[in-house]
């Protein structure tokens, strides 16, 4: 969150609400370096404060509890509550990512009805040199086609995509 403006020091602190626009959309693709997978954990995080509930389903072992459990001591909430109202699951493969994406989670919204789906290290698994470029890409585009349908279901959706692989091909360029 960020700092109110000071007075008298004529500097503005600039959200991401303003960066976005009101309301933010309801997809939104965060690239850069393995930092942009912790913004995931932080929106969550938010998420969570104001009693929403998030799936968050991570492609890249990005997620930590303890910085949830971190951020809840701070605003003095119960990190149980937090923890109870979240969702993991994560996959390990591109084909399993594809699975959790395209055939799991639109049930999944329907039955927890979610504030926010993050869905961290969106394009890492599709790197693996084991995997034929055609056909990870093939995986990859199902993946954004289900992820923009949750989207259009008004459930906002996070995705975090490295720019900087750390295993195997670059990372393939999806169609938006």
């Amino acid at each position: 969150m960020a700092a109110p403006p000071q007075a008298g020091s004529g500097r503005r602190s600039v959200t991401l609400r303003d960066l976005l626009g009101e309301p933010p959309p309801r997809l939104l693709l965060l690239t850069g370096p393995r930092l942009t997978l912790q913004l995931g954990t932080a929106f969550a995080a938010r998420r969570l404060l104001r009693g929403g509930r998030v799936l968050y389903v991570d492609g890249a072992n990005a997620f930590d509890p303890y910085t949830l459990v971190r951020v809840a001591r701070r605003a003095g909430a119960d990190a149980r509550g937090l923890l109870h109202r979240l969702k993991v699951t994560r996959a390990f493969t591109c084909h399993q990512l594809e699975t959790l994406l395209c055939e799991r989670l639109a049930a999944a919204v329907l039955a927890e009805r979610p504030a926010l789906v993050v869905v961290a290290g969106w394009s890492d698994l599709f790197h693996d040199e084991n995997v034929p470029e055609r056909e990870a890409m093939r995986l990859l585009e199902r993946t954004a086609a289900a992820m923009r349908r949750v989207a259009a279901r008004a459930v906002p959706v996070l995705g975090t995509h490295l720019t900087e692989p750390e295993t195997g091909r670059p990372p393939p360029t999806p169609r938006a």
